[in-house]
């Protein structure tokens, strides 16, 4: 393949050199080359990079500004101590003390530019420029507040399922770490807000807090634990008679129905514990206009239900009534 190259340029370059001739030329073209990248390696340039910023705040302040973490500078010296930085250098990285009069201040690109020439001393290349806004900040004196933690969350039962007894949180408070006057306006701190598929063998769950939106806020936890126990519950119908009160003057008075179905969904542990007698049922006429035609209505009103029942229905909402004179 070497001898079909070497015909091939000679057809294209008659005096193209064969044998030992061509591999002193390569050697020329090879020292040509070296001599250029070292003239241009020791002429000046112009580099970009850019840089990290590591602030600190005082002990007992907290930082209630997002500040820019990173800016950018142009790097200038000889080409190779440009490359050799890129190649080899540490990453750029400055840390800022944050001190501010009465809590304010402003970051300063000028401490900022005296920082990067202490750093960029050994390498011997130059800060030309530096990239970086005058950003001012807010601190605030150090605080703590504990607050109760408020659950935000949907929860999925399976059916004919009711929780025992309250969700439980654990625990139930969080401390909040921040400026006084972030914590001034906080009174209480959620959940994220969740939907969780709660089985029957299910007692414990574990929900994710909220993060906190503020900057300098931060949270005890990161999530808690939230207890419950799950309870059957069964439907039962009951046929209450309907108590009916009518005015003094009222001599007779025939209602219908006079009684009326109602379905309760009773817990497992209360369902011995209900019977008809824990329910009552009014049609309260007083106050009412009276008619004597056929096809008056009265309202219902369920006055006594028994205690702890999930839900309650009746299977109407009026009942007629027809008054005799």
């Amino acid at each position: 393949m070497s001898n079909h190259l070497s015909k091939r340029l000679s057809g294209l370059w008659p005096h193209w050199p064969t044998g030992a001739e061509r591999s002193v030329f390569i050697l020329c073209l090879a020292v040509s080359f070296l001599c250029w990248l070292i003239l241009k390696l020791t002429l000046n340039y112009k580099s970009p990079r850019s840089f990290s910023i590591n602030y600190t705040v005082p002990d007992d302040q907290v930082l209630l500004t997002q500040l820019p973490e990173k800016g950018r500078v142009n790097l200038e010296g000889r080409g190779w101590r440009l490359l050799s930085y890129h190649l080899w250098g540490s990453p750029l990285e400055v840390d800022y003390e944050l001190v501010g009069l009465n809590g304010e201040g402003r970051v300063s690109a000028e401490r900022l530019r005296s920082s990067l020439d202490g750093r960029l001393l050994a390498t011997k290349l130059q800060l030309e420029q530096i990239e970086y806004p005058s950003a001012p900040f807010i601190l605030s004196k150090k605080s703590a507040k504990k607050v109760p933690l408020v659950l935000d969350w949907e929860p999925v039962l399976p059916a004919g399922y009711i929780f025992k007894d309250s969700v439980r949180i654990v625990p139930d408070s969080i401390q909040l770490f921040g400026g006084q006057e972030q914590l001034a306006s906080i009174e209480e701190w959620p959940t994220e807000n969740v939907s969780i598929e709660w089985t029957v063998d299910d007692s414990i769950y574990r929900v994710p807090l909220a993060e906190p939106k503020q900057v300098g806020l931060k949270v005890e936890y990161d999530s808690v634990e939230i207890k419950a126990q799950l309870e059957a519950y069964i439907d039962r119908d009951f046929i209450i008679p309907i108590t009916v009160l009518v005015p003094e003057e009222v001599d007779s008075l025939r209602i219908f129905p006079d009684h009326i179905t109602i379905t309760a969904s009773i817990r497992q542990s209360l369902y011995e514990s209900v019977s008809a007698d824990s329910f009552q049922v009014v049609a309260d006429l007083r106050g009412l206009p009276l008619a004597t035609e056929t096809g008056q209505v009265v309202p219902l009103k369920l006055e006594k239900q028994a205690a702890g029942l999930v839900r309650v229905e009746m299977e109407r909402s009026q009942a007629n009534y027809l008054l005799f004179e």
